[in-house]
């Protein structure tokens, strides 16, 4: 597992839009 302090906040900021699309797409397949 990588140190914290090596990730950077464009990183930080990529994983959040991962996310926040499987949520998205997730949301999108349940109301089918």
């Amino acid at each position: 597992m990588l140190p914290l302090a090596s990730v950077g906040a464009e990183d930080l900021e990529g994983l959040g839009n991962v996310a926040g699309g499987v949520a998205t797409v997730a949301a999108a397949a349940g109301s089918w």
